[in-house]
């Protein structure tokens, strides 16, 4: 027998080495072989939607066709005082030396003012103290510290501040303070539970026993899930490794409590290390089980939802089974080892110690159980109602300002507005090239919509807007207003030449009545010449006269002289003819001229005829036309606008009114015109040539007068010569000679002049019938024009109409010209991917990207986008929208719906749990009533907390979620420690039964509360808002769960049911009991028999 008992004892003995040993090879081979869990949580840790958000297939988008801006970050210059041109040419050469080693630091585009001056008003600040520079990085290969890490040892610049922020750098930034949370948490947890469990055992040895049983277990799960996580992508985040350390060492301490208080009972009742240990575990180990299993049930469910962030929680439940594989082999083994020196250095007789507190609250909640209610209810409610269920989104709240990425974000948000950080991108793919002009006109239509969307948006950029600003040119209003501009031109033109017909017509007719002085002074010119060469004629005979009496010298001197004085006075009449006939002549040329000219200035008008175009003219209104269709197509609503309706009637008339004008015989009189102004040009030849025959006329005039001048001399010397007729007859008679001879000269010239001054007149009569022609078509050339000009004044009204419409009522039309034009092409390589298949619109809003007024603006925006392509080639494209705004808005989405279905795992697993454990419906449903009501409750003190005293607008999305499944798992535990421990006094009254529970189960709760309270408690000094947050919800929690519904609510439900608190598995009990007595009496009357016999 003695020897059966050593042979035992030696089994123990190496079930406890070899469970040991089994352990320490186990870590041993998982340390080595698994990745870093802290690196993996930095590459994969991020936050990432399912397929189908709006956000997710952004990031698919871009991915998938290499789209120049996978992500953006912003280098920010900043000075507390304006930045001096020394400082700026230090900026200049930092981006020079980064965009030199782009490609180094995974850079693919740098946009910054000194090498786009154009975009000074964008990026440098209205104080200039700020400049930012918009880097557009492409990630692939190298993880987000990398890049960082490499863009900040080329950002820093003399004489400045320098941040990089942006997502991804704010992202980083979280999950840096999210690791150096970890780290204190790691410490604060490790040194905290080592002093509480010395307290609490008074002993050295004690608290080594949990601390080793946990750590071996959580580096042991750490392992196993950095190797799914690497190798089958298991889910995490920056929550992974924090909530595994706090409920591991959290609950893992308590259930080591739990059993090393019950090995102490066991102890005390005079049992050696071997008995104390398998009953500790035939009692207490079923209760840890029992307890466990609803915790890893509720971290396992969370498998089932489809949200990543909350996904990753399932990492606690691998930690929990190792934590129980660790508890059913590592404290047993070091129990059936070391006995009651785990108590070491306690000598004395160990006790079990009754919370005497916990005691008295139960049987005032058994006794008072109304009044406890109505206590429970005031305490519960009031918070609840207070609550008004904000949450905030605000990933920057998660860290301190002290980080630069958020010092960056509020410089960039106080120099240029909070939207520059992070605008909304929306990303459009379709089959068709997107740079065809009926897609470009179609981006434009949704850029416009959702500049209109609402007061919140500053700015939209675009292909058709690559600077905020649109492209007018695109717009039917802004062509329609260029058409309307030209055709004035035309019109202007038209009555220039309409003008100057008529101008020409009425001054041709005037110079009618001067045509007729000009041939009459030429009749009279004529007569007057010919008197002139009678005269002549009779100036022969005189001098003929005078020649007989000089030859008749016997005459006498007097006779003599009195002929010359006739012949002078003969002479002095043909002068004054003559010089009267040169001054006609003058009047006559002066007249030719003066039409001349006017002849010149009808001919000018040919320079500004302008054809009529039919042609071109029908095509403006056509595609004028074609634009006015598609806008009331997209826009249906305005059917019902009468204005508008009465505009497009009006519209359609166009045409008919083009086709009235009758071009082909507007352009008839546009040939006749031409046809007259060449008649013009012949009769101004003819003109010029009269003029000319004028001039020669004058000249010959002149060489009248000149002669008769001469003659004039030559008698006045014959008249002298007679005074000194003494002094030489021979002098006298030589000049009578020589005047003689000059006479017939004359003669012949005068009857050329006669002769060309009946030309003269024979060409006026001529040419007063053909300005009378000419002076006619020019009056119909000028009617012509006319009615061409009302014509396109008329259908120019139309058109003008159209350009003084809004651009928000206004069709678009892309020009082909346009293409051509640099700036448009520049847009459509940053706007467009090479393949075409591929556009971004960006949207810059007022608001903090996230902040939940921004976050509401995306389903607006969405909405906008959705109903701008409905009916049109891009009503089936894929449309994905990105950036911080976005991603927190389908995060919000997702977070909610993962949340309610979080809600329900939990609840309905946890329930079943409970149904199978405690063999009851009835003491689940109140157990999972109390947890629900803690909940509600200590999240809304924790909301009025945040509000009211720490000023945020509301507590974070993932304190909801987390603080809701980590105070349900840990709530349930001690939730199972009574209803357990009072299932076990079967033979007691109820009251009795609860009553006694409370006293042996508090002091194990409260020890146990205090443990994990000082793990959670370990969260406070994170930094990190979502885990201080989530800290205060289940330390405010627990302690309410501890003081309050534990000790009261649960004895107050007790007394309530009564024998029902079993309802339906009660009679099922019995029976089952009755059928166990049966068997035993049937056994013992069966052994009595068989004696006798």
């Amino acid at each position: 027998m003695k020897g059966e008992k050593v042979k035992g004892k030696n089994k123990k003995r190496l079930f406890s080495f070899t469970a040991i040993g089994i352990w320490v090879v186990m870590l041993i081979v998982l340390l080595i072989s698994s990745p870093s869990l802290t690196n993996l949580v930095s590459t994969k840790g991020g936050i990432k939607l399912p397929n189908g958000y709006s956000d997710r297939i952004a990031d698919e988008l871009k991915d998938n066709l290499k789209f120049n801006s996978i992500n953006t970050y912003l280098a920010v210059f900043h000075s507390n005082s304006a930045l001096t041109k020394e400082d700026k040419d230090n900026i200049k050469k930092t981006i020079n030396n980064i965009i030199e080693n782009k490609k180094d630091l995974h850079i693919t585009n740098v946009l910054d003012n000194f090498s786009n001056p154009e975009l000074d008003s964008e990026l440098v600040s209205k104080d200039n103290k700020t400049i930012i520079a918009s880097l557009t990085v492409n990630p692939k290969g190298v993880t987000t510290k990398e890049i960082i890490s490499g863009i900040e040892s080329k950002l820093s610049t003399k004489g400045v501040e320098t941040y990089l922020t942006g997502n991804k750098p704010i992202e980083s930034d979280v999950n840096l303070a999210a690791q150096k949370g970890l780290n204190k948490t790691e410490g604060i947890t490790i040194v905290f539970i080592l002093v509480v469990l010395v307290i609490l055992f008074r002993s050295i040895v004690t608290p080594f026993i949990p601390l080793i049983t946990v750590g071996v277990s959580y580096l042991a799960s750490q392992a196993v899930v950095a190797i799914l996580a690497s190798k089958y992508n298991f889910p995490l985040s920056n929550y992974t490794q924090i909530f595994m350390i706090c409920i591991l060492f959290g609950i893992g301490t308590d259930y080591s409590i739990l059993l090393l208080d019950r090995f102490k009972e066991e102890l005390a009742s005079g049992k050696d290390k071997y008995e104390a240990t398998i009953n500790t575990y035939k009692t207490a180990g079923k209760t840890v089980l029992f307890s466990a299993t609803p915790v890893f049930v509720v971290f396992a469910s969370l498998n089932f939802i489809s949200f990543n962030l909350y996904k990753s929680a399932v990492a606690v439940a691998v930690g929990i089974l190792f934590l129980v594989f660790g508890l059913f082999t590592i404290v047993p083994s070091l129990m059936m080892l070391l006995g009651k020196n785990i108590f070491w250095p306690v000598k004395s007789k160990v006790k079990v110690n009754e919370n005497k507190l916990w005691g008295k609250l139960g049987n005032f909640a058994f006794n008072r159980r109304i009044l406890t209610l109505v206590i429970i209810g005031i305490i519960t409610i009031i918070p609840i109602i207070l609550n008004n269920f904000s949450e905030s989104f605000n990933n920057l709240n998660e860290i301190g300002d002290n980080y630069p990425s958020k010092k960056g974000f509020n410089i960039v948000a106080d120099s240029f507005g909070i939207g520059k950080v992070s605008p909304i991108t929306i990303y459009i793919e379709n089959d068709d090239n997107l740079k065809a002009p009926e897609y470009i006109a179609l981006i434009e239509k949704i850029s416009n919509n959702l500049k209109n969307a609402s007061s919140d948006v500053d700015s939209v950029l675009s292909v058709t807007r690559p600077i905020g600003k649109r492209l007018d040119q695109i717009y039917v209003n802004y062509q329609a207003g260029q058409v309307t501009n030209g055709v004035n031109k035309v019109t202007n033109g038209l009555n220039t030449i309409k003008n100057g017909l008529d101008s020409a017509g009425n001054k041709i007719q005037a110079s009618k009545s001067k045509l007729n002085s000009a041939k009459e002074a030429a009749g009279k010119l004529q007569n007057g010449t010919l008197a002139t060469e009678n005269g002549v004629d009779q100036l022969q005979k005189a001098l003929n006269e005078l020649d007989n009496s000089i030859n008749l010298e016997h005459n006498g001197a007097n006779e003599l002289k009195s002929g010359v004085e006739n012949a002078k006075s003969k002479l002095n009449e043909l002068k004054s003819g003559q010089e009267k006939l040169h001054d006609g002549y003058e009047q006559v040329g002066n007249d030719l001229n003066k039409i001349a000219k006017e002849l010149n200035e009808a001919n000018s008008v040919k320079n500004n005829l302008i054809k009529v175009d039919e042609k071109r003219l029908k095509e403006l209104i056509g595609t004028t036309k074609t634009d006015v269709e598609k806008f009331v197509k997209d826009h249906p609503e305005l059917n019902n606008d009468k204005d508008l309706q009465n505009f497009i009637k009006d519209f359609e008339s166009l045409n008919q009114n083009i086709s009235s004008l009758d071009v082909d015989k507007l352009n008839k009189k546009y040939e006749e015109i031409k046809g007259y102004i060449n008649k013009i040009n012949e009769l101004n030849k003819d003109i010029n040539a009269l003029a000319n025959a004028m001039n020669e006329l004058n000249s010959k005039s002149n060489e009248v007068t000149g002669g008769l001048t001469e003659f004039n001399n030559g008698l006045s010397k014959v008249e002298s010569g007679l005074d000194a007729l003494d002094n030489g007859l021979d002098k006298s008679l030589n000049g009578g000679d020589k005047i003689s001879k000059n006479v017939p000269q004359i003669s012949e010239a005068l009857q050329k002049i006669a002769k060309g001054q009946g030309e003269i007149k024979s060409g006026f009569s001529k040419f007063k019938s053909q300005i009378n022609e000419l002076g006619q078509g020019l009056n119909k050339g000028a009617d012509g024009i006319n009615e061409i000009e009302n014509g396109i004044k008329y259908a120019n009204g139309y058109i003008n109409d159209w350009a003084n419409l809004s651009y928000n009522f206004s069709g678009i039309s892309i020009p082909m010209k346009i293409y051509s034009n640099k700036d448009f092409d520049d847009a459509l390589n940053q706007y467009i991917t090479p393949n075409g298949k591929l556009t971004t619109i960006q949207v810059m809003i007022n608001k903090n990207p996230y902040s939940n007024e921004a976050v509401n603006e995306i389903s607006k925006l969405e909405d906008i986008v959705k109903y701008s392509v409905e009916g049109t080639k891009l009503e089936n494209a894929n449309i994905g929208v990105g950036g911080i705004a976005s991603t927190t808005y389908q995060t919000k989405i997702m977070a909610k719906a993962d949340y309610n279905k979080a809600l329900v795992f939990v609840i309905v697993g946890v329930f079943i749990v409970l149904v199978v454990i405690l063999r009851s419906l009835v003491m689940p449903t109140y157990l999972v009533v109390s947890l629900i009501l803690t909940y509600f409750t200590s999240i809304s003190i924790v909301q009025i907390i945040v509000q009211k005293i720490m000023g945020y607008p509301g507590i974070s999305w993932i304190t909801a979620f987390f603080g809701f499944v980590v105070l349900i798992a840990l709530g349930i535990d001690y939730s199972i420690f009574i209803m357990t421990r009072f299932n076990q006094y079967e033979n007691m009254e109820i009251k009795e039964r609860m009553i006694k529970t409370m006293k042996i189960i508090g002091g194990v709760v409260m020890s146990a509360v205090i443990i994990l309270s000082g793990t959670f408690a370990a969260l406070l000094p994170s930094g990190v808002l979502s885990l201080v947050e989530i800290s205060m919800v289940v330390l405010t929690g627990i302690i309410l769960y501890v003081v309050v519904i534990l000790p009261l609510f649960i004895p107050a439900m007790v007394r309530t049911f009564g024998k029902y608190n079993w309802w339906p598995f009660k009679d099922l009990q019995e029976e089952m009991k009755k059928i166990k007595n049966n068997k035993d009496s049937n056994s013992e009357k069966e052994d009595t028999d068989t004696k006798k016999e």
